[in-house]
């Protein structure tokens, strides 16, 4: 697994995500900064905000 930084599509802030084989992009073990940052939604089935996967809405397990 590689884990990298993006920037967030709604506020540009600097945040953490993790790419793995069997899922494009998923995020993983970073709960806590996305919570803090106020897009992770546990919710809304984990919806993605971010540009690693353009906003999609892909949905993290």
């Amino acid at each position: 697994m590689k884990s990298n930084r993006a920037n967030c599509r709604e506020c540009g802030k600097m945040v953490l995500w993790m790419k793995t084989q069997r899922n494009k992009n998923i995020m993983v073990d970073y709960k806590k900064e996305f919570e803090n940052h106020g897009h992770f939604d546990k919710d809304l089935g984990h919806e993605c905000h971010w540009d690693t996967c353009q906003g999609k809405g892909d949905k993290i397990k």
